[in-house]
């Protein structure tokens, strides 16, 4: 696996980070908990399977607690603890950029001991190890890989109507066109969340402007006036938006597949943490449900990593001897198996997945494979939630109007930051 992520071309080390890292005064006193915000679905219950392996690592109490919000939600609430509060030992982060600042603060414990201890080189894959380091440390441990850009589908539908799965975009239309001219939602996006819609984003943008210019909207270095970007705009509208429903706006990611299940919608793009869920309400792998990739990313995977940091203070060290626990093969595979993604160590036996899983796995390490992180947690703070939310109104209103003057704003902001330096390089 090694040899696949060797094509991921980093350089977080080298970045010039944001402000919104955290700073101020170490905090002394911490609870002896997890907070994550895992919280739905095959996502809990693999958090549970994970502390259970954790415990039966460690002879003292701690536990998890769900923060509500997602990332956003999550980052604001340990903010809050920090300065006024009382913070925990551990909490997750996207491995990306956002971990680098982190580690820029002074808050984090290095966890380069525990990483030695695991043998944290030879069983993660060089690519993850890029983007969870900072200098000659390693400041995050992780416990799980997530795959974006798939399309899951109600093979029941499919089947009732005799369709095909897409591989073009001509044919991802007429799919469409059919599901909904007998009564179907085609399709359906994710609330609750800046990042759900934007991800549907990335094919569109893979499509217009390959690996080269999606590294490059990473580092800030495309305008969003240039033609790549507007190019992907326009696929984007008509393969995407134009067949949003109006029913997804108000509710969370989960929503979405609640209703793919109930026969409503058809298709749904979304990461792999929707067959955790679908298979803990019963459904089984490629016989209720299965996935595809979206047009453009057939040899592409773009995945996003989870990891745990712990912050310095009264609990540092039972939160390393937590991280190091929840790196363990068996903690790894007892999440990954219940949430249906992809553990990161190669000390896990594949047999354990899932044929959902499995069919991510053999794509990934194909030698055709292009393997991208997730470029929404490579972006600065405020300039990645403010061009999510924008895409989330573009998808809900359709108003391409509006979404442009959001652009022209937005390119203001991108211009400013990347002066400043605020975007990293790659």
């Amino acid at each position: 696996m090694n040899g696949v992520f060797a094509k991921l071309r980093t350089g977080l080390a080298a970045a010039a980070l944001a402000s919104t890292a955290l700073a101020g005064p170490v905090s002394a006193q911490q609870v002896k908990e997890f907070w994550h915000y895992l919280g739905a679905g095959g996502e809990l219950e693999g958090v549970e399977g994970m502390m259970e392996v954790a415990k039966s690592k460690i002879d003292e109490e701690f536990t998890h607690r769900v923060v509500p919000g997602g990332s956003a939600g999550l980052r604001q609430q340990v903010q809050v603890s920090l300065m006024g509060g009382v913070p925990p030992m551990a909490y997750q982060v996207s491995a990306g950029l956002e971990l680098n600042q982190l580690a820029q603060s002074g808050r984090l414990v290095p966890l380069t001991e525990a990483w030695e201890q695991i043998n944290g080189d030879e069983i993660f894959p060089e690519g993850l190890i890029q983007v969870i380091s900072y200098g000659d440390e390693k400041y995050g441990l992780p416990f799980a890989m997530s795959m974006l850009g798939n399309t899951w589908y109600n093979k029941g539908i499919f089947e009732e109507l005799g369709l095909e799965v897409p591989t073009t975009w001509e044919e991802w239309d007429e799919v469409a066109t059919t599901l909904e001219e007998n009564g179907y939602v085609a399709l359906t996006s994710g609330g609750g969340s800046a990042a759900w819609t934007i991800y549907q984003f990335y094919a569109a943008l893979f499509d217009a402007a390959g690996a080269d210019g999606y590294w490059e909207f990473v580092g800030g270095m495309m305008p969003l006036d240039d033609p790549r970007f507007v190019e992907a705009v326009d696929l984007f509208e008509a393969h995407f938006v134009k067949y949003f429903d109006d029913e997804w706006t108000g509710g969370v990611w989960s929503d979405g597949l609640d209703r793919l299940m109930a026969g409503e919608v058809a298709m749904y793009n979304m990461g792999d943490w929707a067959s955790g869920y679908m298979r803990q309400r019963g459904w089984t792998p490629n016989e209720e449900y299965s996935f595809f990739p979206a047009p453009s990313l057939q040899n592409v995977t773009i995945f996003q990593s989870d990891v745990i940091v712990v912050l310095k203070g009264e609990e540092t060290d039972l939160g390393m001897k937590f991280a190091a626990a929840a790196a363990s093969p068996e903690a790894q595979q007892a999440f990954n198996a219940a949430k249906g993604s992809i553990a990161p160590s190669n000390e896990i036996d594949p047999s354990f997945y899932d044929p959902i899983a499995k069919m991510e796995y053999d794509k990934l390490v194909s030698e055709d494979a292009i393997v991208l992180p997730n470029l929404y947690v490579l972006m600065p703070s405020g300039f990645k939630e403010d061009l999510g939310n924008a895409f989330t109104r573009f998808g809900a209103t359709k108003d391409r109007a509006a979404f442009d003057e959001e652009l022209a704003r937005l390119e203001e902001m991108r211009k400013e930051m990347y002066e400043a330096g605020e975007f990293g390089t790659f």
